[in-house]
Formats: structure tokens, sequence, C-alpha cells
């Protein structure tokens, strides 16, 4: 059977070499209940020694810790669940187990590996390839796909691994030299935004995510993306260790395939021990936030029509082209919510900000029935210091939110400009309008578009749809995105950073895929780092693999 199917993917032109995301290919990892091949308890505890005893057995008992509530301001620390359970937490909860469904079955790793230096993770991977084990790797656990855990896997644990965080001039393999600022594997944006406040920009994810993981390796979306371009567009140099234990840099002049890979792939292709982005001149920032709530009057005549018309300025005010210094998402929720709002920045001057989407978002509302108008509210705060300013000074905060979390089931499209412009936005109204009579649903729109597409599609291995496409679209992906996806939108795909476990493996990469393919058997031949849902993923039943050895 997997012979057959391999066949048809071939013909399709769709090969994955013995990696589609199906249960119909098997790979052949030695597993947990193959007593010929697993680890006995004597090579395990070698293993741990070695590592100073940083290695943990995983029982899925354990994950009922991820789910503590936070009980004081001490708690800080632990209110982080990527702190906690040795790393095995997931900031959705449902991650936790296979396709991110809570009905499926656990899909953690085996035993974790907490890896604060290049020699832990080096022997680890000498431990995994010597028992023919896979190597799964996380650093937070923020994928909304579950892709940085793994049954019957060692991960490596990268939370705690050696932090770096200083500003400094680097010189890549190409003798280009740029001020950058170096991070460690694991590391996550909230270090980093405490370095940069009031000193440069950069494309940043939120505080609790890392910044050289699954984020900056499935594209990097950011509120700064139009302005700066994405977090991949900014990466000048990675260090990274390969499945072989070999540790190598990764740049434009330094081993190019696999520094193309890196941006673009989601993971997989090598363990990231540090890199360096390029950094920006420092430029104050506006907020501007709205909120629209109709959660009484959408069931009401006329409160339908005002998210429509709500639906509609977005459509309008993207498909005119918004000034690129503008950046952040806006959010739509049909009746019985019947809620609208956007959380955006702009970076430059308040006066700007005004002329360029402000005044025409309060001049729709001016025009709404008087009984809808007083339901939208607007503020705006001005940021001198600049955005990572802001972040920095909700580091703390933030951390002490993310107490477990409940499912995911969001997915992602990107939405082609040529869509919202196309016989002047009617078209992509008339989706909107769609949308809205399906009911019950929710979406929100990452702005895309500026220095994003100024980026030549082959510099790196996101898929090509992102250069050309002004929203990632994210929403719930049975009602929303399954339905947008059968609508055969042309050029369109789906940024990693907000994908859902279903969606298949050409609308990640797109034409992209054969290269890739071809570069992860060259740098992991033995599909070692086996990452759920990425390119190189090799599925395995959790009963063993006796049977198809």
């Amino acid at each position: 059977m997997a012979e057959v199917h391999v066949a048809r993917l071939v013909k399709a032109g769709i090969v994955l070499a013995l990696c589609v995301f199906g249960p119909e290919v098997v790979a052949g990892y030695c597993l947990p209940n193959n007593s010929t091949c697993w680890p006995g308890p004597d090579k395990w505890e070698g293993l741990r020694k070695s590592l100073g005893g940083r290695l943990f057995a995983i029982d899925t008992s354990l994950y009922s810790t991820c789910n503590m509530k936070i009980k004081s301001k001490k708690a800080v620390r632990m209110a982080d669940i990527s702190e906690r359970a040795h790393g095995i937490c997931m900031h959705y909860g449902s991650c936790s187990h296979v396709g991110c469904s809570a009905n499926a079955e656990w899909n953690l790793p085996e035993y974790s590996v907490e890896a604060l230096t290049d020699a832990d993770v080096i022997k680890t991977l000498a431990f995994a390839n010597q028992h023919d084990i896979q190597v799964s790797v996380k650093s937070t656990g923020h994928n909304l796909a579950g892709s940085s855990s793994q049954a019957g896997s060692i991960m490596l644990w990268m939370h705690h691994f050696q932090k770096f965080g200083k500003v400094v001039v680097h010189s890549d393999s190409c003798g280009s030299a740029v001020k950058a600022i170096k991070l460690g594997g694991g590391q996550t944006w909230g270090d980093a935004y405490l370095v940069l406040q009031k000193k440069f920009n950069l494309p940043m994810g939120a505080v609790t995510v890392g910044s050289s993981g699954g984020w900056v390796m499935g594209g990097g979306l950011s509120p700064l993306a139009p302005q700066y371009g994405l977090g991949i567009d900014n990466v000048v140099q990675f260090e990274v260790i390969l499945a072989s234990g070999e540790k190598v840099v990764a740049d434009r002049c330094s081993h190019p395939d696999l520094f193309w890979a890196l941006r673009g792939s989601g993971g997989g292709f090598a363990v990231i021990t540090s890199l360096h982005y390029r950094l920006n001149k420092l430029t104050p920032a506006v907020r501007f936030e709205m909120r629209m709530d109709m959660s009484h009057a959408a069931t009401r005549k006329g409160g339908n029509e005002t998210l429509r018309s709500y639906f509609h300025k977005w459509v309008d005010i993207s498909g005119a082209g918004l000034d690129q210094r503008w950046g952040g998402w806006w959010h739509a929720a049909t009746a019985p919510s019947g809620v609208g709002d956007a959380n955006m920045w702009f970076f430059g001057s308040l006066k700007d900000a005004q002329s360029t989407l402000i005044k025409k978002l309060e001049a729709w509302r001016d025009n709404l029935p008087k009984a809808y108008r007083s339901l939208v509210h607007f503020q705006t705060t001005q940021w001198r210091d600049g955005y990572a300013a802001y972040m920095a000074r909700n580091v703390v905060t933030w951390r002490r939110k993310h107490t477990g979390g409940a499912g995911n089931l969001d997915g992602g499209l990107l939405i082609p400009h040529a869509l919202l412009k196309a016989n002047g936005g009617a078209e992509a109204k008339a989706l909107m309008d769609d949308l809205i009579k399906t009911g019950n649903t929710q979406w929100a729109a990452y702005l895309l578009g500026g220095a994003v597409a100024k980026v030549p599609v082959e510099d790196s291995s996101i898929h090509p749809a992102a250069r050309t496409a002004v929203w990632s679209l994210t929403g719930p992906q049975h009602e929303v995105i399954d339905h947008l996806e059968r609508l055969n939108i042309p050029n369109t795909g789906t940024c990693l950073n907000h994908h859902h476990a279903t969606q298949s493996a050409d609308t990640l990469w797109g034409d992209n895929l054969p290269r890739l393919t071809e570069i992860k058997e060259r740098y992991d031949p033995n599909g070692r780092l086996n990452c759920y849902h990425c390119v190189g993923f090799r599925d395995q039943s959790h009963k063993g693999n006796a049977a198809i050895a």
C-alpha cells in the first residue's frame, strides 16, 4: 500500500521521499516497544550521566502540570509554561496530541534533554544516530500545528540553551558587515525586547515566542513586517548543528542552500544554536487600537450590515495599497459575537498615521447609522521610544498570562493583493459576504506587502505567494480556511506561522517543495530530525515498527 501511495505522489509531482504527512508511509525508526533495538536502562542512564543528569523520561501524567494556575506574582517564571514539565507543554494544549486534536493519541516525546550547550546537542544526536531514534526540537511550544512535539522521539529542549542578546557589528562569510543582534537557540523575543528597547527596530514576535525556532523558520510574521520585511528577511547568519553532529555556519556564502531552506521551511533541517538578525534604525511608533462591539447589535437589523461594511472597508484600504509603515492585524467575528477590532502600529509621525489610515476609519465610523456609531471606539498612543520599548514594558505581564491555554484549530491562507484589486474589490467583498453567511465564525488578517513584497521570491523557501500577498489570514480551519481553499483562489498558499495540521505540503511550500526535499535529503539523509508536518516528516506508528523492519 505504501509503494502505491508513493507512486501516486511521484506521478503528481509531490514527492517527500517517504515523508508524506499521511499514515500510509511508515518510517523505520526504532520505537519504544521494539525491544530488539530500543536502548536498555543502562544505556539511557549512560546518556543521562553524560548530559549532567539533564535527561528526563516523559510520562503523559506529567502534562497535568502544564495547566497549573498562577497563585502569586512570585510565580512569574513558573507561569511561563515553556519552563514546565521538562519542556513538554504546548502553548495550545491540544497540540500535545497528534494533529492538535484533543481526542487523538498523545504526541509527547519519550525523553526530554534540557540542552544547555552545543555538546549536549551533539551527544544527543550521536546517541539517536547510534540507536536510530528520531529527534524532535523545541524552544517554547508556540507552534500552532504541534510541530515541536513528536511521540517516540528524544526531544531537544532548547529553552535554557546558551543565551546571547548583545548588539554587535557582525561580518558574515561573504565579508559583509552589519549591525546585528545575536540570539541563542531557544531564546525568546522577550529577552530581545529588553535589549533593543529605545535603540533599534527589528521584525519580532510575541514575548513568549522563540526567536530562533519555528517562528523564524516559518517566516517570522510581525507588526513590523510591511516596513522591514519578515523575520527571515532580516536573518544574516545561522549557527547550526546538523543531524550528523557537525556544527556549521549557514549564510549567503556558507552552506547557502541550507541558509535558504532554514528561512521558510518550518524546521527539521538542523538544530539552530544561534543566529544574527540585522538591526534597523529606531523609529517612533504610533499604536492604533480599534474596537467595535456588535455582540448585541449583530443580531438586530443593521448590525450585520455594519460588520459587513467594516470588512469591505479593509478590502478598500488594503486594495488601494496601505502605507507600508503600517503593520499589525485586524480581526473580525460575525454574529453572535459580532466583534470587529484592530491592533495596528505605524512607524512614523502621528500626523502621517492620521492621514494614511486613522482619518479614513474615522470617516467610515462617522457615516455609520447613529445606533451603531457609538459602538466603534478608537485609541491612539504615541511611543516615541519605539515598538520594542512598548513590548519590553509587557515582558513580565505577558509571561504570566501563559498558563497552558486551550486547543487550537486555526489554519491560515495568504490573500493575494490582486484579489483585493480585482473588479475594484468586488470579488474580495463577495468572498467576505460569503463568509458572513456561514454564520458563527471569525478570522484575523495580518498585514503583509510593503517590504515583504520587495524581496525576490527565490530569496527564501517560504511559499512564493507570501511575496504577493497583502494579508496572512488565520481562522478556524474547518469553518473559514477550508471554505476559502475550496474557492481555488489563484496565487495563494499558507504562511507556516499560522497553519493547520491538515493543510497540504503544496499549500505550505508551493514550487519550493522539490528543492526543499532535495536539501533535506542531503543534510539529513536518515531523517533524524523528525519535525511533525515539516518537509521530510516521517510518520510512525505509536505501536512500534517491528512489522516493517
